[in-house]
């Protein structure tokens, strides 16, 4: 099935704080628990449950049952990333806060596909798995989106978009209630949904190639990148940031009036690797190679 879905709420004129977000959660989403074991130190979330937790800039150990023994490096995790050791998958959904109904043409919608077991829902949504997956959301696996929201100025456009983290049950219940149809999937999936195995994706030991007509330039990224695997501390943390920007600015200006004259594969593979290694230097924490 196909769902469309999309949610307005009232947006208050009033004081408001935002909450403390810990760098580290370790969630489990499944009903037994789980041990992380993280630089020889356990550590037990109980089923449905999560665990803050700090770690410093630079490399660490950790273990789980589904991922055996992984080196993983931290750098950059300060707006919150959760560890998920049972691979699960989890779903971010987006709500439009607005004061009133006249201001939603103010806004777009990015519709994007979500698959769950058999059923395909269609709308603001994204859906995410691996080791660890940063905070991109203002409300959490075990949050509600409130019905308002307080903010100390209402917006120009009157209004503003909201993001929670669903675990894929939470997320189904939530569509079927939104379009009053619970219990749909239940009835297509009896036996409940069923978490896919999902592979462990540990960071490249280098970039890919660009293609032909960029590859000369590509030094300054493969060598800020190196760079990231090999953090060790805080201060190499700090000299990572600003080499990486560095780079790109580097090899974006080198390789601006390449473009033109490449076949469009060339430039989709191009803007591939850049965004690939955006990604990877801009997350809190990377599984590093084997």
């Amino acid at each position: 099935m196909i769902r469309s879905f999309a949610a307005a709420s009232a947006v208050l004129l009033l004081a408001a704080c935002s909450p403390s977000t810990p760098t580290f959660e370790i969630d489990n989403p499944t009903d037994a628990p789980v041990k992380v074991t993280i630089d020889g130190k356990t550590h037990e979330v109980a089923a449905g449950t999560s665990a803050a937790l700090e770690l410093d800039a630079g490399p660490h150990t950790l273990r789980t049952d589904r991922t055996g023994e992984v080196r993983i490096s931290v750098c950059g995790a300060e707006r919150g990333t959760l560890i998920n050791p049972t691979l699960s998958d989890y779903v971010l959904a987006r709500e439009l806060y607005v004061t009133d109904a006249s201001k939603l043409r103010n806004f777009g919608a990015a519709i994007a596909t979500v698959e769950l077991g058999d059923a395909v829902y269609e709308g603001p949504f994204e859906q995410y798995t691996g080791l660890f997956i940063d905070r991109t959301w203002d409300f959490g696996v075990r949050e509600a989106f409130p019905k308002q929201q307080t903010v100390a100025r209402i917006p120009e456009n009157g209004g503003k978009i909201s993001t929670k983290l669903f675990t894929p049950q939470a997320f189904i219940d939530y569509i079927e209630e939104a379009s009053d149809r619970q219990g749909e999937f239940a009835r297509l999936h009896p036996g409940g949904y069923a978490q896919p195995d999902r592979a462990l994706e540990t960071a490249p030991a280098e970039l890919p190639p660009l293609p032909q007509a960029f590859e000369p330039h590509s030094a300054p990224l493969r060598e800020a990148y190196a760079q990231r695997l090999q953090v060790h501390d805080a201060a190499d943390c700090e000299a990572v940031r600003k080499r990486s920007h560095e780079a790109l600015m580097a090899v974006t200006g080198a390789t601006a009036m390449l473009h033109v004259d490449q076949s469009p594969d060339d430039n989709q593979a191009y803007n591939d690797v850049i965004q690939l290694y955006g990604q990877l230097m801009g997350a809190g924490a990377l599984v590093l190679p084997r």
